[in-house]
């Protein structure tokens, strides 16, 4: 599993956003996907609700997938992962975390 190297600015309780990563920098020249999938876990804090975190379906345009994420649950940290297998088949993934800032 690779880290993009960069996480995502911190969201609000109750937004909702699209979220995505760029397969392009890990793809051989000429690969294409064929598929891919999208999760999100808790890695600090506590969300009981999680499995309700994500839309039912992203998208693909050509090297980037994108996901509809949220609401979230304030002051829990979220790892994101987006996981593509391509026509040849390779499996790759990437992932990055989403920090939910705690209501002001």
């Amino acid at each position: 599993m690779s880290w993009t190297g960069t996480d995502f600015d911190s969201c609000g309780p109750d937004e909702q956003a699209v979220y995505g990563f760029d397969f392009i920098d890990i793809l051989a020249s000429g690969e294409l996907i064929a598929d891919y999938t999208f999760a999100i876990e808790v890695v600090e804090g506590m969300d009981p609700a999680i499995s309700t975190r994500l839309a039912p379906s992203g998208e693909l345009d050509s090297t980037i997938v994108t996901w509809l994420v949220g609401p979230l649950a304030a002051g829990v940290t979220y790892r994101l992962t987006a996981t593509v297998t391509t026509l040849r088949p390779q499996t790759l993934e990437l992932w990055a975390h989403l920090a939910c800032a705690a209501p002001r």
